[in-house]
């Protein structure tokens, strides 16, 4: 791979300063942050810096910038979700989250197609599966090795830019994202919401306030429910 521009690879991986995107604990003592470089923040190249208990390290990623991170407990793996498409894995069945068996330990899948529609936006471990959604009205659930489109419902040829996607089920998410857009899977297809006041809003990411109860954030942070739902429970 080139040189990106004003990257400096002869400076030692300690001197390379960096800024954080994401973050994702995984026990008290081990935690993941995805990150890129100062000298050149805009190139398809970042690091996942590892937290353990005895201190840090890191994996370099040479063909994409890692935006989100997740860690699924059911799969006992982070993911690594790239803008351009490539989500980098680590951990499995039965592995510990120690220096040994984590650094230089990974598995790199793109997700077919993702980067010629838009930029991915977000990965999320919901229940035991895992979601990533991004523009072009992307949105993507792992089942077993492979990324398989989860885009029923919606309009063919929309161009939603989903920005997050959230949910208390695996038959009970959300996603939302650009000009206010919402939709709803409700375990048979997706369903655009539309919300009055919402349209041509910059909707900030869902976050999932315990039980079934989804609030988003607008760009003036005003926090506006998606469905009071109080008293009801979360499946996973």
């Amino acid at each position: 791979m080139s040189n990106p521009a004003n990257f400096d690879t002869a400076k030692p991986a300690f001197e390379q300063v960096v800024f954080f995107a994401d973050g994702v604990v995984i026990d008290e003592s081990t935690a993941a942050f995805a990150a890129g470089f100062v000298d050149a923040p805009d190139v398809a190249t970042s690091r996942v810096l590892w937290r353990f208990d005895d201190g840090w390290a890191s994996d370099d990623v040479e063909h994409d910038f890692v935006v989100c991170l997740a860690f699924s407990m059911a799969r006992n793996q982070v993911f690594g979700l790239g803008r351009n498409g490539w989500v980098r894995s680590s951990g499995g069945a039965g592995v510990s989250f120690e220096f040994d068996s984590i650094c230089g330990e990974y598995t790199d899948v793109e997700i077919l197609g993702a980067s010629d529609r838009g930029v991915m936006s977000r990965i999320r471990a919901i229940c035991d599966s895992v979601f990533a959604c991004g523009w072009g009205s992307q949105i993507y659930k792992l089942t077993g090795d492979e990324w398989v489109p989860f885009e029923q419902g919606l309009v063919p040829g929309a161009r939603h830019g989903f920005l997050d996607i959230n949910g208390p089920a695996e038959d009970d998410l959300h996603a939302i994202g650009m000009d206010g857009v919402i939709a709803h899977f409700d375990g048979k297809a997706l369903v655009r919401i539309s919300h009055h006041g919402w349209v041509g809003a910059r909707q900030a990411p869902v976050r999932g306030l315990g039980g079934r109860v989804l609030d988003a954030v607008d760009v003036s942070r005003e926090v506006r429910s998606l469905r009071p739902t109080a008293g009801a429970r979360s499946s996973c």
